[in-house]
């Protein structure tokens, strides 16, 4: 038999925010008997005015997947976390998630979302979000990480410089194994040693970039 008294303690705990477990497990009744008790006493066993996420969930009509990604989104936030990370909502959750999915517009076109859609409206939207997200992504990176940035860039820049050179002319104007005034074309570049492969007297002689001059 549960005295009035601890009738009354169990209702003040489940206010604070203890679980039906914890509250059972103080007690040394089961969850399902204090479950009983809340009901009969006060026809809830609800904490306060708060909501849980399945109550949420039915009043909002959505999931419980929209609820994660407006919470991490920071759109909602809950108001107490009780148990083995049980959420509590406040009532005013409700109406923030009904607001937003009425007045959310695709995040690309900022046109309107249909019902099976949540942030792209279309097919088009959600590949051209996807490619605004790997730019971010990149951005990043190359904050992050300059030094090979840098390395990425000066080969890409190589690349592109043996390709000029292999397209024009180049006189050699500093004293290397060639002559200076020897005319030659590039042939291509070597990125361990950073040198141009150049022939000369039916040879391959390596030259420093610095060493050649595009004849205009």
């Amino acid at each position: 038999m549960v005295t009035e008294v601890r009738r009354n303690s169990i209702y003040q705990m489940r206010q604070s925010g203890a679980t039906l477990d914890q509250i059972g497990a103080h007690f040394g009744i089961s969850r399902e008997r204090v479950r009983q008790l809340l009901i009969e006493d006060h026809g809830s066993t609800r904490v306060g005015e708060l909501l849980g996420t399945a109550e949420v969930e039915r009043h909002a009509g959505c999931t419980y997947t929209d609820i994660l990604k407006l919470r991490r989104r920071g759109i909602i936030r809950p108001a107490k976390v009780v148990g083995r990370g049980r959420i509590l909502w406040n009532p005013e959750t409700v109406d923030t998630i009904i607001g937003y999915t009425s007045s959310h517009r695709c995040a690309i076109c900022n046109g309107p979302l249909p019902s099976n859609r949540r942030v792209y409206c279309s097919q088009a939207c959600w590949i051209e979000g996807a490619r605004r997200l790997k730019n971010k992504r990149m951005r990043k990176w190359r904050h992050d990480h300059p030094e090979q940035v840098r390395e990425i860039d000066r080969r890409y820049h190589t690349k592109k410089s043996v390709k000029r050179y292999q397209n024009s002319e180049y006189v050699v104007c500093r004293s290397i194994l060639i002559p200076r005034g020897t005319r030659l074309k590039v042939l291509g570049y070597r990125t361990t040693r950073h040198r141009f492969e150049v022939e000369c007297g039916g040879q391959i002689i390596e030259a420093p970039p610095g060493c050649l001059k595009r004849v205009p």
